[in-house]
């Protein structure tokens, strides 16, 4: 299965990760920005083409909506486990090349491009029986 993802999505998750892990080394920090944070990371595309990968980066999103809810010393007891799942999405979102150590190239995601407008069907108009 090919995914599909933007640089914007990348960007996106590398911002979502890095909040994670300063949440994590500080569990008295505010969690505003981790919120808005996994709010915005919960609309994007997970920049990993591998199943394994997503499934981190998904797990990293469902436990910091958990965290956000919870008090300080729930924080404070579940830091350690969020920093687990940060450094586990973290080499998924940062991907680099073992061989080159270059970032891979992202791919663009087709169905975001809009077809030119003589190439678009209008329902109401191009459906209609005669």
């Amino acid at each position: 299965m090919t995914v599909f993802w933007t640089e914007t999505d990348a960007a996106t998750w590398r911002a979502f990760v890095a909040e994670a892990w300063a949440v994590a080394r500080k569990p008295s920090r505010a969690v505003a920005r981790l919120r808005r944070a996994a709010k915005k990371a919960g609309k994007a595309v997970p920049p990993t083409a591998d199943d394994l990968g997503r499934g981190h980066c998904i797990l990293l999103w469902k436990f910091a909506t958990t965290f956000v809810a919870l008090d300080d010393a729930g924080r404070a007891e579940n830091a350690d486990k969020l920093a687990d799942h940060a450094s586990l999405a973290n080499g998924w979102v940062n991907p680099v090349s073992r061989a080159a150590g270059a970032i891979n190239r992202l791919m663009l995601r087709p169905e975001l491009m809009a077809p030119p407008p003589a190439l678009r069907k209008r329902r109401d108009i191009d459906d209609m029986e005669d």
